[in-house]
């Protein structure tokens, strides 16, 4: 099937951190209550540290909050900061 993306341009400046994420990070979940975008927004308010620490903050709290600490979907993260400006 055609699938039709938009493009979007977003500017980044010195200090951006974009994160990236599928949804086997999102959807851990325990009974009801998922992980989801709520869960990576409250880890990405207090990410100030280089963005492979980030990558590891995400994993860790994603791995918590599912059954035993095993994530049953797989997941990709990918986060890139901007260190200097454009």
């Amino acid at each position: 099937a055609d699938v039709e993306l938009p493009e979007i341009t977003v500017e980044l400046v010195a200090g951006s951190l974009l994160v990236c994420f599928t949804d086997g990070v999102s959807e851990c979940h325990h009974g009801r209550q998922f992980f989801d975008e709520t869960g990576v927004a409250e880890i990405l308010q207090g990410a100030g540290g280089p963005a492979g620490q980030v990558i590891t903050d995400l994993e860790i709290a994603a791995q918590g909050f599912a059954p035993g600490g095993v994530i049953g979907d797989d997941i990709a993260l990918l986060a890139v900061k901007v260190l200097l400006p454009g």
